[in-house]
């Protein structure tokens, strides 16, 4: 059995970090490709190069004899005509597209198995034809994906994303006060986070608006933006730019926080952030992009924008659930959230669903 995945360094909000966690505890896989140099002896070490120049006539020539043609070497080294290989590319529609390309010409029978884990998947007749099983994050996203396709062959599983509950997890008000004195957030303050990459679409350029709007009208709320490059023109000694972290420090940040912004401006797979921020017990206010309400369905004191291009919209619903807040005397249970989207659960999916 093969997995084809990169492991980059920590990345904020990756689903590389699950599977990293997956591929370290479990001797599931039998090789493993990828750029990554593990001193492990089931990694087989396939660059994928990149594209010289993006000319329509030579893309596939350029696929298969330069962007992806260590994948495919180690694949033909590997098969053989007794056995059955299953080939599992993990959200690379590139690497996808060579293997399913090629997979006719490999010695003995293959299996092939794409993990998306994006919203709306797009494959040719092509190569749909030659791919036996996707995965998806979410049934939201598989239909979507299915009412948007004239033709659907591959046999589907959905299997969610996986959050370490022993690392994302409430915290009790006296833990919670000594994890905001270790990161220096004031005392006595209401805490709002933002976290995501740079990406326009991950809306960030809201989220200040909306953000500069409340410490207005709020004077015990403090934010933090986390993973975006810090940004110097935000000088309000009350907006803390954490940038880019490691992905195991992540958790503090997030339960030292009493509200979360998901500020999606885009159809979202899954939205793994948004699951992280509510295990550790944060009111969530987020779009209703793609598939979050599928992911966040059962969890406590979520809020829906649903126009969340309207920088307002986001004001008027933190209002609503501030007030709700307060009511509550900052405090609500998420005995629910302990059990959303555990890693254990997504490892059993994902297990049962390759076979």
């Amino acid at each position: 059995m093969i997995s084809n995945i990169g492991l980059p360094a920590s990345t904020i909000g990756s689903w590389t970090n699950y599977i990293d966690k997956f591929n370290r505890e479990e001797i599931y896989f039998d090789y493993i490709l990828s750029p990554s140099q593990v001193s492990d002896t089931r990694y087989i070490r396939c660059i994928k190069n990149k594209w010289i120049t993006y000319t329509p006539w030579l893309r596939k020539y350029q696929l298969l004899k330069w962007v992806a043609k260590d994948f495919i070497k180690a694949i033909q080294g590997l098969c053989g005509n007794e056995i059955l290989l299953k080939v599992v590319v993990f959200d690379d529609l590139a690497l996808l597209e060579a293997i399913a390309l090629e997979k006719e010409k490999f010695k003995g029978r293959v299996e092939l198995v794409f993990f998306f884990h994006g919203f709306e998947l797009k494959l040719s007749d092509n190569i749909q034809e030659r791919v036996d099983k996707l995965l998806f994050l979410s049934k939201t996203s598989y239909l979507h994906s299915l009412q948007n396709s004239v033709k659907f062959v591959p046999e589907v599983a959905v299997v969610g994303n996986g959050v370490d509950s022993n690392k994302f997890f409430p915290l009790d008000d006296r833990e919670k006060q000594q994890v905001r004195e270790s990161l220096s957030i004031p005392p006595n303050t209401v805490v709002v986070s933002w976290m995501a990459n740079d990406r326009p679409v991950k809306g960030l350029h809201i989220f200040i608006k909306v953000v500069e709007h409340i410490l207005k009208n709020h004077s015990n709320v403090y934010a933090l933006i986390i993973g975006a490059k810090p940004d110097i023109s935000l000088n309000n000694p009350r907006i803390k730019q954490v940038g880019r972290i490691p992905h195991d420090t992540i958790a503090s940040y997030l339960q030292a926080s009493d509200f979360y912004f998901f500020t999606s401006l885009w159809k979202e797979g899954f939205g793994l952030s948004v699951v992280e921020a509510a295990k550790c017990g944060n009111w969530i206010i987020t779009s209703e992009n793609g598939s979050i309400p599928e992911v966040l369905q059962g969890v406590p004191s979520v809020y829906f924008v649903k126009y969340p291009n309207i920088v307002h919209e986001w004001c008027n619903t933190f209002e609503l659930a501030f007030a709700e807040f307060i009511k509550t005397s900052y405090s609500i249970s998420f005995t629910k959230s302990y059990d959303l989207h555990t890693y254990q659960e997504w490892k059993s999916k994902f297990v049962d669903a390759v076979g």
